[in-house]
């Protein structure tokens, strides 16, 4: 089955310089084989939750590190900075309207790390490990020699808390707000004069094109009852219809942790653990679907100011942000900066 071993012991404490890490998980040690069959797929054996993170990740940035990387620029928000504002991402989201988004939801890394610090420790080390173990490949590899199409260039560096943290806040988002990367910059109030009588968020056009979208979506999850296979076992048929390209590519991997995890399947990047797959006694699996997974409420506006609202009976000032994203200049050369301001009616407190 093997066509080669990898087993690696390291010490966080050597890396932290590498990984900005402090406290306990600067001492943190991760000890992990990793097999691969001769078709490449890795199975990656540990005896913790941060070992087994600290595989996943190595395996993943040996075989995709370009991927990461680059989703880890778009949620951070910087991908006009070095690509320029008018290309897309691979997905055909506008750099510059992808950066305002993630600017925005992503922004704050104080916010980021409370939440990512809420979760469960085990679920924390697990991330972390998978941080290190992306790390110690960039590190042994060295940017200049990192293959994929990304060696040498500047938005590949080592990984962080806080980029983690700020790409499992865009995993969830996909399937809600992310829908209107493109949108969500352009959102304004009307005119003081035309406040009255408005009652269109975005332009028409972006609805026409977005259900368009939503109704090529689908994919099929098929189980069958031992009554039904000729082998009087169950059988799980998944196909959830994820691109073969980008961020949302599945990675076929096979996880092992003691006696209490043995796991093989399909998951996204930067996830430690399997999302699609099987164990021993039980299969489970994810379809893709066109139900809406947002709701938009509309509020009246102050015929007045088309920059307050009225809510229980009571006149509320709509917060506007400030967005700064760097853009690279059209001669690849300098860098300038572009500010737009965007009042998000859909995103405003009550208690504003």
């Amino acid at each position: 089955m093997s066509s080669f071993v990898l087993k690696i012991a390291a010490t966080a404490l050597g890396l932290a310089a590498v990984l900005g890490a402090t406290g306990a998980f600067a001492q943190a040690k991760y000890t992990v084989e990793v097999r691969r069959t001769s078709f490449g797929i890795p199975h990656i054996k540990a005896s913790d939750y941060g070992s087994l993170g600290y595989g996943v990740g190595y395996a993943y940035a040996q075989d995709n590190l370009c991927v990461i990387a680059e989703e880890m620029l778009n949620t951070r928000g910087e991908r006009s900075r070095y690509f320029g504002a008018t290309g897309s991402t691979v997905y055909g989201n506008n750099n510059l309207l992808n950066d305002v988004y993630y600017s925005h939801f992503n922004g704050d890394s104080g916010a980021l790390l409370a939440g990512f610090n809420s979760q469960k420790d085990e679920v924390k080390a697990a991330f972390r490990g998978w941080i290190a173990g992306y790390n110690r490949y960039l590190r042994d590899t060295g940017v200049a020699n990192v293959p994929g199409g990304c060696g040498g260039q500047p938005w590949v560096r080592a990984l962080t808390d806080v980029d983690m943290a700020g790409y499992l806040r865009a995993v969830t988002l996909r399937a809600s707000s992310g829908n209107f990367i493109d949108a969500i910059p352009f959102t304004k109030p009307p005119t003081a004069a035309a406040a009255k009588d408005w009652d269109g968020l975005f332009d028409e056009n972006f609805w026409r094109d977005w259900q368009t979208r939503m109704e090529s979506l689908g994919s099929n999850g098929l189980a069958l009852g031992a009554d039904a296979t000729d082998n009087g076992r169950g059988l799980l048929l998944g196909n959830p219809h994820f691109p073969w390209i980008g961020p949302l590519r599945f990675y076929q991997l096979h996880v092992t942790m003691g006696s209490d995890m043995n796991a093989m399947g399909g998951t996204l990047p930067g996830l430690p653990f399997v999302g699609i797959g099987f164990t021993q006694d039980a299969a489970w699996s994810y379809t893709v679907d066109k139900v809406n997974h947002f709701a938009f409420y509309k509020l009246t506006l102050d015929p007045s100011s088309p920059f307050k609202y009225i809510f229980d009976g009571k006149v509320r000032d709509i917060t506007q942000k400030a967005i700064t994203v760097r853009v690279r200049s059209l001669c690849w050369t300098s860098r300038s900066s572009i500010r737009r301001r965007s009042a998000i009616r859909s995103k405003v407190s009550p208690t504003a």
